[in-house]
Formats: C-alpha cells, sequence, structure tokens
C-alpha cells in the first residue's frame, strides 16, 4: 500500500485490530484515542506509531481515510 495512509479513530478492542492490520500493511497514519493507557498500549505494540489524544491534532494532517472503531 505503501503511500497510503488511515487515521484510526478509537484504540481499543475493535481498534487494535485495525491498527495491527494497517501497520503490518505500512498503511497506519495515526492512533487517536483519549485514553493515555490506550495509547501508551499502542505504542508499545507498534512501534513507530504516531497516537494523538484528540481529533483536532488528527484533522491538522490529511490522510487517505479514516476508520472509527469506538463505542456509541
Amino acid at each position: 500500500m505503501g503511500d497510503i495512509k488511515i487515521c484510526v479513530i478509537g484504540a481499543g478492542r475493535w481498534g487494535k485490530n485495525h491498527i495491527r492490520t494497517l501497520f503490518e500493511l505500512d498503511a497506519l497514519g495515526v492512533v487517536v484515542d483519549p485514553d493515555a493507557q490506550q495509547r501508551n498500549k499502542i505504542k508499545e505494540l507498534f512501534p513507530r506509531t504516531v497516537c494523538f489524544d484528540s481529533l483536532e491534532n488528527a484533522f491538522q494532517t490529511n490522510f487517505d481515510g479514516y476508520i472509527v472503531a469506538a463505542p456509541l
């Protein structure tokens, strides 16, 4: 995939699945989750992953797509 970058919003149960797949495809842009503990887990599991605590930070960069994996 290379040049495609996707932003994943939510690093919980389903978000981790999306994050893992995109990381393996080299298509992961950033991860957004308000929970610092979740962000730290993601950084441990997927080195070099950029994480933000708010959507406003993520929206300052253009991505090719967004996945929302957050509870309603």
